[in-house]
């Protein structure tokens, strides 16, 4: 029922702890997709170790092409209904998919999400969430910009109706391809749960791309951020005014304050 796709570029120390963070899940239906973009560390031979012992996971070699082609690569071999992911040096927790999964079927989502952590004993075990939200597309991206964005427009948080993907696929080359893709799949989402329960922890690294500022990725971002806001002016008023306020701040506050 649920392919979980984790691209893998040299993240070799945090890999065994993640995924056996996966492996650990109360909700067994599931496949783990490892898709090694070129890794120059031993982080190939590891994911190959790793999917002797589980035949659950599935692991796919190629040329380093970049997160958004390694993205590509496990959407073109993924089996599930739904679609999950997560990045190779984070944590989850081991009812995470379990209760994305139920809140899928209970509500007949297209899209789940959860709320998120920075520190692993921050993450719940619960799987009874306080309060759920379930909204429409519009109502969905409204949300995402009226909660300053916290979250949102990241992957793995959420899990995907497999359908919403039809013809869909991340640019390959650019930086920032969840925030380019995220809003798309929204859109197309005609029922969307949200929920505040802390399931997933994303650990920031200084090595990774958003904290690394550079004119190549304000530009890849601002690419981002202009088509959608273009595309937010054709079906929402308030939704262009939202997603036009924050193109200015994300981008100031983000990156080109700390790359000037």
């Amino acid at each position: 029922m649920l392919s979980i796709i984790m691209p893998v570029y040299n993240t070799g120390s945090y890999l065994d702890v993640t995924v056996n963070s996966v492996l650990a899940q109360t909700y067994r239906d599931f496949e783990l997709i490892m898709v090694d973009d070129g890794s120059t560390d031993d982080s190939g031979k590891l994911c190959d170790a790793l999917a002797l012992k589980d035949h659950r996971i599935r692991v796919i070699h190629k040329k380093n092409g970049g997160v958004a082609s390694a993205r590509n690569a496990g959407l073109g071999v993924a089996s599930g209904e739904y679609f999950g992911w997560v990045d190779s040096d984070d944590l989850v927790s081991p009812v995470m998919f379990q209760v994305m999964m139920d809140m899928a079927e209970k509500y007949e989502a297209d899209i789940v999400q959860c709320s998120h952590v920075r520190k692993p004993e921050m993450l719940s075990e619960g799987t009874a969430p306080e309060k759920v939200e379930v909204l429409d597309s519009v109502g969905s991206l409204k949300r995402i910009y009226k909660s300053h964005y916290t979250n949102s427009c990241a992957l793995w948080s959420k899990i995907f109706r497999r359908a919403l993907f039809e013809g869909l696929r991340f640019t390959e080359g650019a930086a920032f391809e969840d925030d380019e893709v995220v809003p798309q799949l929204f859109e197309r989402g005609r029922k969307n749960v949200f929920f505040e329960l802390p399931l997933y922890c994303y650990v920031k690294r200084e090595s990774s791309i958003i904290t690394t500022p550079s004119i190549t990725n304000i530009l890849a971002l601002t690419n981002h951020l202009e088509n959608r806001m273009l595309r937010f002016s054709e079906l929402d008023d308030e939704l262009y005014v939202l997603g036009r306020d924050h193109f200015f701040i994300y981008l100031k506050g983000k990156y080109i304050e700390p790359c000037f």
